[in-house]
């Protein structure tokens, strides 16, 4: 039986004996049952707590500064001079630093490019954290490497300059403002590449393919499947609203596809196209467990200014539910000033423009920052995903009665629509043909059955039809069989 949402690809099994690897939060005490965990883009597997960027391809840091983490499967380059690597400065403090090797990391990249420096400081790291305060950096390659002691005095050993000999001793350097000297051991993975970190190939094909599965899910749902709600946009003049959202804890995300986020001015131009977009009803916790989850058309090439509200005031920590899926589009993306919300974009290259501070999780192919002036704020996202128990049923079709040598006309159909309490399902049956539905509901679910359309046979009448049973509860993990008996007489 499959889980609801798509929940094969996020769920778990926890052994006996055997450690979950995630987050310190979602890591549970050993058991024989099945753990379901919310539907996560950014839950990598093989990853320990989960990183702020992660690029498949090469990533170019040169907006403002990173608060959180970043992994390249290629090359890490800094954009500025000494580009500033923390913990806090303006945006969330709560999170974990990746491991790596068994060490706190901010950067994890194949090799190191360039001439410019990154300034990996730890500030605003919270009291306590001791990840946090001491991450450092891991590379693949550092063949050609030299090693500084910096700020050292007679009672202080100073910190490591790790330089990549692209420059001189002045440039292209790794500041690793946690790590003394004699850490320079330290820099050098275990591993022989990024993606062993990940699984190897299978971020690349089986993680990629299991969450793209289940966004295309979502957005192929219709109303009462189960699957994804789909809520109202209403857009204004001055301003957009997204109602009907469904925040009642379930898990079940919100999907819905914006206009394209660009459009031409009178001149022909390409211009953003800006959304100030009241969500309303919600807060960030609902969001957290209704997630939303927003598309373009495949078309796509850039996304214009997206400001978030909830009833007028502006909150961050809506990026904690707000999934913006690019796995869609035709080619690469353009993202501008969008403040809130997390980015899926495997197999796009991904530029960052604009002068706002962005919050979230972001995964692409090549990523470069270099286009924006604002700050990379990390910001889990919460996922959603109905982790309740589902079930669900099967119908088959029985004809009694016939005399022998009469046979139903060829082709002959029964139709027999499932109700439930938010949904329902059509089934053309054929004599003695078993289908299964297509839905998983949670366990509880009362549906009932009722036989539709013309179930006339020429030259028979129809005594009547039964069900049995004549309605059905659903059941974990099972698929309750259902059998409609109609029975003819001559």
């Amino acid at each position: 039986m499959r889980r609801a949402f798509g929940l094969v690809a996020a769920s778990f099994l926890v052994v006996t004996g055997v450690v979950a690897v995630g987050s310190p939060a979602s890591a549970q005490e050993a058991t024989d049952e099945e753990v379901c965990v919310a539907f996560n883009p950014f839950d990598y597997p093989g990853d320990d707590n989960g990183f702020t960027v992660v690029g498949t391809g090469d990533v170019t840091l040169g907006n403002s500064e990173l608060e959180g983490s970043v992994a390249a499967f290629g090359s890490i380059q800094s954009g500025l001079s000494s580009y500033p690597v923390v913990h806090y400065k303006a945006g969330n403090d709560q999170y974990e630093v990746p491991i790596i090797d068994g060490k706190p990391v901010r950067i994890l990249a194949d090799h190191f490019i360039g001439t410019n420096s990154f300034d990996i400081s730890n500030a605003g790291s919270p009291s306590g954290n001791v990840h946090a305060q001491n991450a450092g950096a891991k590379l693949v390659d550092v063949d050609g490497f030299t090693y500084l002691a910096r700020s050292a005095t007679d009672d202080d050993p100073g910190y490591l300059r790790a330089n990549n000999g692209e420059g001189d001793l002045e440039q292209g350097n790794l500041e690793l403002k946690a790590w003394v000297p004699d850490d320079s051991g330290n820099l050098k993975t275990d591993e022989n590449s990024v993606g062993d970190y990940f699984n190897g190939d299978n971020l690349l094909s089986g993680h990629q393919e299991s969450v793209n599965d289940d966004l295309d899910s979502f957005f192929a749902s219709e109303p009462g499947s189960g699957t994804a709600n789909v809520p109202t946009l209403n857009v204004g003049t001055n301003s957009t609203t997204i109602t009907d959202l469904q925040l009642d804890g379930s898990g079940k995300p919100n999907v819905i596809e914006l206009p394209i986020g660009y459009k031409a001015d009178s001149s022909g131009n390409s211009i953003d196209q800006n959304f100030d977009i009241d969500l309303v009803g919600a807060s960030a916790s609902d969001l957290k467990n209704n997630p939303l989850i927003i598309r373009f058309p495949a078309s796509t090439e850039r996304v214009g200014n997206i400001n978030f509200t909830v009833n007028g005031s502006t909150d961050h920590t809506l990026s904690h539910g707000i999934l913006f899926d690019f796995s869609n589009l035709d080619g690469d993306i353009t993202y501008g000033d969008v403040a809130d919300g997390a980015v899926w974009a495997p197999g796009k290259n991904l530029d960052v423009v604009g002068s706002t501070s962005l919050n979230g999780q972001w995964f692409a192919n090549d990523i470069d920052t270099s286009g924006s002036s604002g700050e990379l704020h990390h910001y889990d996202f919460g996922g959603g995903g109905d982790c309740r128990d589902v079930g669900s049923f099967s119908l088959k079709k029985v004809v009694e009665g016939l005399q022998d040598g009469d046979e139903l006309p060829e082709g002959k159909e029964f139709n027999v629509t499932a109700t439930w309490t938010d949904g329902a399902e059509e089934f053309a049956l054929t004599a003695g043909e078993v289908a299964e539905s297509d839905y998983d509901l949670p366990v509880g679910t009362v549906v009932s059955f009722e036989e539709t359309g013309d179930s006339s046979i020429e030259g028979y009448a129809l005594e009547g039809g039964v069900f049995s049973p004549e309605s059905v509860t659903i059941v974990k993990d099972e698929t309750t069989a259902v059998t409609l008996t109609n029975t003819y007489t001559k």
